[in-house]
């Protein structure tokens, strides 16, 4: 349980970010000046000192998010609002044979669904590193030599596309892209993966009374 200031601090360590324009993008989602909906903040805002609201995964998504895609500290909004119009659509996930036939669909979704914007998928990414050994277990009967799980959020710019990837080597893999590239991938482009996110999950892990409930309907 994180506060606004306690979450771009964890985002700036793990990220390897300066905590001066983390911080100031915090304080731009929060205060949404700009915003398509004026008035209406980007991230959960609202008191200070012991009365700071607790910040949510998908604030730490849209925080994420503002940093990768922003191409100076003062284009956070106008980011996280390109990012979440981007049209999403789902690949699929793909089995490594032999292993595939084994498997039901839902033995191994990571709780994204079709409809799901960059950051709400972010922040299902975020909410499944709560559950990660449990989600392991679906493997051990095939004794892999290892369960190495992996994320990548890549965000190309000006053109304005994003892909999210998972996997477990060797078994298993799914992807989602955002937005749709134009022509060769952009010389810019900014990512974060499996180890920055576990650790930004581990920081803004609510209490276990209140853990979401993955549902696979």
């Amino acid at each position: 349980m994180v506060n606004s200031r306690q979450l771009a601090e964890c985002v700036a360590t793990a990220m390897g970010k300066p905590p001066t324009s983390t911080a100031q993008h915090a304080k731009n989602l929060r205060e949404a000046k700009g915003a398509k909906e004026e008035g209406v903040p980007l991230v959960t805002a609202g008191g200070r000192g012991r009365n700071a609201p607790t910040m949510s995964r998908k604030d730490a998504a849209t925080l994420i998010c503002a940093i990768l895609g922003s191409d100076a500290v003062q284009d956070s909004v106008k980011t996280v609002e390109w990012m979440r119009d981007l049209k999403p659509e789902f690949h699929g996930y793909r089995f490594r044979r032999p292993y595939g036939r084994f498997w039901r669909i839902a033995d191994v979704e990571i709780g994204i669904r079709p409809g799901h914007d960059v950051v709400e998928a972010l922040a299902r990414v975020l909410e499944f590193f709560d559950r990660e050994a449990e989600y392991k277990t679906a493997f051990e009967g095939y004794r892999p030599a290892s369960l190495d799980i992996y994320f990548r959020l890549y965000v190309e710019f000006p053109q304005r596309f994003v892909s999210l990837t998972f996997g477990v080597r060797r078994l298993v893999s799914a992807a989602w892209t955002y937005g749709r590239r134009l022509g060769l991938p952009d010389k810019q482009a900014r990512w974060i993966e499996q180890d920055e996110l576990r650790e930004i999950a581990a920081i803004t892990k609510p209490p276990s009374n209140e853990l979401p409930k993955q549902t696979f309907d």
